[in-house]
């Protein structure tokens, strides 16, 4: 993943996406939900014809990672929230 949102993967990983899609796998690359990540998630989900989807703001919360939210809710509290955001 990139260090910073700015940066957009290398063409030699995108490229295998295609292939990973082709055989059902999902990928989900986690931005963070502060402006800068939601700006570019959008932007990289347009240019690379992904679907753009994002942890949920958590009311009250400072949360903007997916760090921060393992050390409020715990790994599998974290785990439940990123798969209801999948199946949504």
């Amino acid at each position: 993943a990139p260090m910073s949102e700015p940066c957009n993967l290398p063409l030699s990983v995108r490229s295998k996406f295609e292939e990973m899609k082709k055989q059902g796998k999902r990928i989900v690359y986690l931005y963070d939900t502060d402006t800068a990540g939601l700006k570019f998630a959008t932007l990289y989900a347009t240019i690379n014809k992904f679907e753009a989807k994002w942890l949920p703001r958590q009311k009250g919360l400072p949360l903007k990672d997916v760090a921060d939210f393992v050390q409020h809710f715990g790994k599998e509290k974290t785990r439940e929230i990123i798969i209801n955001m999948l199946n949504t």
